[in-house]
């Protein structure tokens, strides 16, 4: 009874049955791709927890954008590339996002697709580890290195605005730029 009520209230009497069943299509198919992009973004969080940095730059188009603590990577296979893969991937970044948790501030989170379905917005919100790799000689980070220690975390609020193109019929990041909340 629900899913019949909820699908009636899509409808709009007055129109004609095929511009009723093409305005639900639309839907339905914008709906799709709101799934699609937040699973774009889990696929991202993903694939940064699990280092897997080359997936990272497979996730953007070839054009595409990360601002990041106050510094921009441009295009993927040199600025995002050079980011992820080369700083990440060697711990040379000054800072690194290595995990994320769900926390009640992704109630806020929004995803806008264009009418043509080929553009599309969004703002996740996270929790988000940061990792800043130890990078002074000092006793304590001495040992600290030799317990297995290669940098210290801490955990703040933040959030990923993001813009996303369809290339090929496949969701991908075109700009990626966090923000710490």
């Amino acid at each position: 009874a629900t899913a019949t009520a909820g699908a009636t209230s899509l409808l709009d009497p007055t129109l004609p049955l095929q511009q009723q069943l093409a305005s639900l299509h639309q839907q339905l198919a914008t709906f799709s791709d709101i799934d699609a992009l937040r699973h774009l973004h889990q696929a991202y969080s993903a694939a940064l927890e699990n280092q897997a940095y080359a997936t990272v730059v497979e996730l953007f188009t070839d054009d595409a954008t990360v601002e990041v603590y106050g510094q921009r990577y441009q295009g993927k296979q040199t600025g995002i590339r050079q980011l992820f893969v080369d700083q990440y991937g060697t711990q040379q970044a000054a800072a690194m996002h290595t995990a994320f948790r769900q926390d009640q501030s992704q109630r806020l989170d929004q995803v806008s697709v264009d009418a043509q379905r080929q553009l599309a917005s969004a703002t996740f919100h996270s929790l988000v580890e940061v990792s800043k790799p130890l990078q002074e000689q000092s006793v304590l980070e001495q040992m600290a290195r030799q317990q297995g220690m290669h940098a210290s975390s801490s955990w703040e609020q933040g959030r990923f605005v993001v813009a996303c193109q369809q290339v090929a019929g496949q969701w991908l990041i075109s700009k990626l730029e966090y923000q710490q909340v």
